[in-house]
């Protein structure tokens, strides 16, 4: 990865808007359409990935060591 991509993929993320959800265990009750990650952070490091911010979502919080990120250009 360049020095470039590196600036804008590494930092923290803040959810801001909600472009869709997938309801994985299609319970509407726990998972409506994903609200509640409005606000949330994730924080994405050259060496670890946390996605412990996803307060109200449990089976999306992680916390990666070592992770190894793919980026692919989408035109």
């Amino acid at each position: 990865m360049d020095s470039e991509t590196e600036k804008f993929f590494y930092g923290t993320w803040k959810v801001e808007n909600l472009l869709g959800f997938a309801n994985s265990y299609n319970d509407a009750s726990e998972y409506p359409t994903g609200q509640n990650v409005i606000g949330d952070e994730i924080l994405i490091k050259k060496d670890s990935f946390l996605s412990k911010g996803f307060e109200h979502y449990p089976v999306y919080q992680y916390q990666l060591e070592a992770p190894l990120y793919n980026i692919t250009e989408v035109h």
